[in-house]
């Protein structure tokens, strides 16, 4: 198929501006709703690769060793690096989250872990928080199947119309 969504068995619990970021958008504006940006209100997300997990990203990706050279390091070696990465995680912030959230995920995305994505949806469905999750068989960090891009398109679309 070109697109699955992603229940749970329980149930899910309006403004300015709404976000689609990538899956590191996702971190680092850590799922905070109503999060003010250069004075526009962001009042729903949508995540492409959703990325929540910054520590668990090293060592489970194809790009862990960036961490590395940007950083001098691994987080384990350094707690003052552990804990710039848990600031900058998503996941860690989850209680704050607010805004309705869209994430479409390659299920074979070597580099946003898609087990992030399933632990997010998980939170935020758990927490009443409006989210929907779409996965793309056969795909990677980039959907090239032209029916999945359509998908996303639409899916977008209507998730920004229905939120803001």
């Amino acid at each position: 198929g070109d697109a699955t969504e992603v229940s749970y068995p329980y149930v899910s619990g309006n403004g300015n501006a709404p976000a689609c970021s990538s899956g590191h958008t996702m971190a680092d504006i850590k799922v905070t709703g109503y999060y003010s940006v250069n004075q526009i209100d962001i009042t729903s997300i949508v995540t492409g690769g959703t990325l929540t997990d910054l520590i668990s990203q090293q060592g489970t990706t194809d790009i862990y060793k960036l961490y590395n050279s940007v950083f001098g390091g691994y987080y384990w070696e350094s707690p003052s690096m552990t804990q710039k990465l848990m600031a900058a995680s998503g996941i860690y912030h989850i209680q704050n989250a607010t805004a309705p959230i869209l994430m479409l995920h390659g299920v074979d995305d070597p580099r946003m872990p898609l087990s992030q994505a399933y632990q997010m949806h998980m939170a935020l469905k758990s927490m009443g928080v409006t989210s929907k999750f779409i996965v793309f068989p056969g795909s990677g960090h980039i959907p090239g199947n032209p029916n999945q891009k359509l998908v996303i398109w639409n899916q977008t679309l209507d998730w920004f119309r229905q939120h803001n």
